[in-house]
Parts: structure tokens; sequence; C-alpha cells
């Protein structure tokens, strides 16, 4: 099945976000046709510690969530470029999108930390919903040259 977004490792730069700051993250994404959404891949690591986190998908204007996975657990190191992993994982229900931009990331539980890495194209948006469930980013915050390793893998038509 096809994939949309960046698969490889972001290796330019490594950030990390802790309790009680933005626990949503996210960046764009363009879906080349429509399809099916089944599964979301996502480049982190827990900071130091484990941190669970689920996969999300956006709508086009970040402000519906169209689908997301289960529960994951993240394995925690200590803060450095290329101290990511991938976690791919299906979505809970696989959903239509048509072709277009939307935007994949992940929502963190609120009082563990995340890191991952970014290159320096692009960006990230950002946004704190203080739950460990993924909810619409109002209001959220954008970082240049910050592009985050996500993606998607869907079905054709």
């Amino acid at each position: 099945m096809p994939t949309a977004g960046y698969t490889a490792e972001p290796d330019y730069g490594s950030e990390w976000w802790g309790s009680g700051v933005a626990n949503q993250h996210c960046t764009a994404v363009t879906i080349p046709e429509a399809g099916r959404i089944t599964r979301i891949g996502v480049w982190l690591r827990g900071k130091d510690a484990s941190c669970s986190f689920r996969g999300v998908v956006w709508n086009s204007t970040r402000n519906t969530v169209l689908g997301q996975t289960a529960l994951q657990t993240a394995s925690g190191a200590a803060l450095a470029v290329g101290a990511s992993l991938k976690y791919e994982a299906a979505v809970t229900t696989p959903f239509d999108v048509a072709a277009g931009t939307i935007y994949v990331g992940f929502t963190r539980n609120p009082t563990g930390a995340m890191q991952f890495g970014f290159d320096n194209t692009g960006s990230h948006d950002d946004h704190d919903n203080s739950s460990p469930n993924p909810s619409g980013m109002s209001g959220e915050s954008s970082h240049a040259s910050r592009r985050m390793g996500v993606y998607v893998v869907y079905e054709v038509g």
C-alpha cells in the first residue's frame, strides 16, 4: 500500500516537550489521491522515560480529528538527534480522505515527556489540550523549519 508523508527519521535536530506544555504535534502531509487511511506512522521517543501516545490525523484546518491509533507506549531515551524510533500502528477505524492536505502527528500523555527529531524544512504545529485523547487544535503554534517524521499508509480509491 502507498504511503504519504515523511517515512525516514528526521536527523537535523531534536526537541522535547514535557508536562504542562503542548501535547499535540502535527505536520502537514499531502495525499496525492483519494484513499482510505489504514495506518499512522510517527518517529518519536519518550524523553528519559517511556510515554504513552496516539498517532493522529487531523483535517486540513487541524480543527477535526479524522482518525487515531490505539494507545501506544514509546520507550524512553536521553534527548539526542537520531534518538527517535519509528512507531506504526493501525487506525482504530479506517477512514476516507480526498486528495489534498491533512495533518499527521500524535497526542501524548500530558504528564509525560516526548522527544522527536525534525528536518530543517517544512514546519510542525503544536497545541496543548491537557488530555491524553486527541482533539481539534484551536490556537496552535507553528514552528518553521522543523518538519516531523510522520506519515500515513492508505489504500487508493
